[in-house]
């Protein structure tokens, strides 16, 4: 028998599989647009440049599309598309930061990326995958949102800032596998930001949230039924990790959670929050069903159908009986965080925390009876500290004595409440760093190891993304 060389056959693998690979990639299309100095009879080309965005988007193929496009810096809110339908492939739209864009509308658009331009309105993408924003900006004022994200997957947002909206800044529906790196978000009326309707598999990491109304950032909240997408039915939100963020100026909690399954808050800072009644909540998430009364509404029928392969929720009338219902946690973590607001002026009850135990039966909502607010809850090595000294842990009818993970003793043994002021110091980057002992005692060791088989890759979602210090 001749044995192969060693090597050899590797090598001619490799080999095969590097001109195979060449021989069938196609260059990108490039696209130059100027709305100054250019025309939409143009090529397209440096020399001789599109007018319109509008006029590029049209160029872009429908299906398998690989486009560059470059914009030159100037003002396209009259130039650009009203919608931004049915395309698929690679299309990158890129420009310095000095190009400004309305608000855009996308719909089944697939692999698009915006990288350095400037928003003049709001953002919406619906039933979008692999959808980026990177090193973009939009400042808003009257937007109700400023980020809409919705049935999609595949989403990045990174390097970028975003403020000025009455509700929320950032409001992700229903998106499967999301990563939220680097990012300010700030100015709004609501919650700086938050993932809910299912959302699965996102990781917030190193953003600042600042001056917002009800909130820094939570996972989960409420969702009409008829948006979730199967088979994501139950929580609203699944196997989330927020690391490493700063909210500042919050006038509800500076983090919550609402209706999460498997959520990570690990290494987080939240200073001047909770001035309404409470730094940190978990607390049940919401579901409804909208649509007009009729069974035989489109939105009705499509709760009736959720409902029907299992998933949590109602068909009825938000004011009938069950109309609204309740959404249990379960898995939820909090490692390692700091909550310090030391000059708190507070307007409401006062407690460090807002917490929620046993939900009790929900007739037909499938919710299991046995279902609670605080099903392995744990804090631990999280420093708490704001005023008047004596504030009660705001448990209610959560983490009771018969808890094993969390109730009133063991919550002041592993956590510091008003027993140590963090030194916060602000960074050349405007965050704020815990000094000193706060540094020392939010240590990652002894974080859970939560149960992420629920999610399609079946492994935690920093394993394929890059999260240090949380193997």
């Amino acid at each position: 028998m001749v044995r192969p060389i060693p090597g050899l056959l590797t090598g001619l693998l490799l080999l095969a599989f590097f001109f195979s690979f060449s021989s069938g990639a196609v260059a990108a299309n490039r696209i130059w647009v100027d709305p100054i100095r250019g025309s939409d009879r143009g090529s397209g080309s440096p020399d001789s440049p599109l007018r319109s965005l509008d006029q590029a988007w049209r160029r872009v193929p429908t299906n398998n599309a690989r486009v560059e496009i470059f914009l030159a810096a100037g003002d396209y809110r009259d130039l650009s598309p009203n919608y931004w339908e049915n395309k698929r492939g690679r299309i990158e739209i890129q420009a310095n930061g000095a190009a400004v864009l309305p608000a855009v509308n996308l719909f089944r658009v697939a692999g698009l990326s915006f990288r350095g331009v400037t928003f003049g309105g709001d953002i919406h993408c619906e039933l979008c995958t692999n959808f980026s924003l990177i090193n973009v900006r939009a400042h808003l004022t009257g937007a109700w949102e400023v980020i809409k994200i919705n049935q999609s997957r595949g989403v990045t947002i990174r390097n970028s800032r975003f403020s000025g909206a009455g509700d929320n800044v950032l409001d992700l529906v229903a998106v499967q596998r999301a990563r939220i790196f680097g990012n300010s978000f700030s100015d709004a009326g609501d919650w700086c930001g938050y993932v809910k309707g299912g959302s699965t598999d996102v990781v917030v990491r190193d953003n600042i949230f600042r001056d917002c109304g009800t909130g820094g950032f939570t996972v989960g909240q409420g969702t009409g039924f008829q948006f979730m997408t199967p088979p994501f039915l139950h929580y609203e939100a699944n196997g989330v990790v927020v690391a490493r963020n700063t909210v500042v100026d919050a006038a509800g909690a500076g983090y919550g959670v609402n209706g999460g399954y498997n959520v990570l808050f690990l290494d987080n800072v939240a200073f001047q929050v909770g001035q309404r009644s409470h730094l940190v909540e978990v607390v049940y998430g919401l579901r409804s069903c909208d649509g007009s009364p009729e069974m035989n509404d489109p939105v009705r029928l499509r709760c009736d159908r959720y409902l029907r392969s299992g998933g949590w929720g109602t068909t009825r009338v938000d004011s009938a009986p069950g109309g609204v219902i309740n959404i249990p946690n379960r898995n939820v973590f909090f490692i390692g965080n700091v909550f310090s607001s030391p000059t708190n002026a507070w307007t409401g009850d006062q407690a460090f925390m807002s917490l929620r135990g046993p939900i009790g039966s929900q007739p037909g909502s499938r919710v299991p009876d046995q279902a609670s607010g605080d099903s392995r809850l744990i804090f631990r090595r999280n420093i708490f500290w704001t005023q008047p000294a004596g504030i009660e842990l705001g448990l209610g009818s959560a983490c009771q004595s018969g808890n094993p993970s969390c109730n009133s003793s063991q919550l002041r043994r592993d956590n510091l409440f008003n027993r140590w002021q963090p030194g916060l110091r602000r960074t050349a980057s405007g965050r704020l760093a815990a000094a000193g002992a706060a540094a020392g005692y939010r240590s990652r060791r002894a974080v859970p190891a939560p149960d992420w088989r629920h999610l399609p890759s079946g492994r935690p979602p920093w394993r394929s993304w890059p999260l240090a210090g949380l193997r």
